[in-house]
């Protein structure tokens, strides 16, 4: 190896700790992340936990980390610093690309989010059969 090349901590750290702030910033869970990047919902937890991986999976990852990464504006202005409406003030105006950016980004979580309840529902049903899968189901629509 020489000695410029990164070590197998750093390049493990590079994934968990790119995935750790695109859930930050986009409230995607990590289980969400692999589910969609690599059909995985343990990927990143795994990779944290220094379970070894392909070259492929890592580069799967990091390429549906970079499709959906926020945009640069979002990346810049944290939510506590939107602008709150005072009584009075007009509505904001929104234009028609602005609406279908966040008709896209609202798509793109739904996705992972149903690749994540998908992951999730397989594991209960495979560790506690049918039965459980049911009553998590009633659980979830008695909120």
């Amino acid at each position: 190896m020489h000695p410029d090349d990164p070590d197998e901590a750093t390049i493990r750290g590079a994934l968990v700790e790119r995935a750790k702030e695109f859930s930050r910033r986009t409230g995607v869970p990590l289980s969400g992340i692999g589910k969609a990047a690599v059909n995985d919902s343990s990927f990143i937890l795994d990779v944290a936990r220094g379970a070894n991986f392909t070259v492929g999976r890592y580069q799967r990852a990091q390429e549906w980390l970079d499709k959906h990464w926020p945009d640069t504006k979002q990346k810049s202005e944290p939510a506590r610093c939107v602008h709150m409406p005072v009584q009075g003030d007009p509505p904001p105006a929104v234009d028609g690309s602005t609406i279908a950016a966040i008709a896209g980004r609202i798509a793109a979580r739904q996705e992972v989010y149903r690749g994540a309840l998908e992951a999730d529902l397989s594991l209960l049903r495979a560790k506690h059969g049918a039965p459980a899968i049911e009553a998590a189901l009633k659980l979830i629509d008695s909120h």
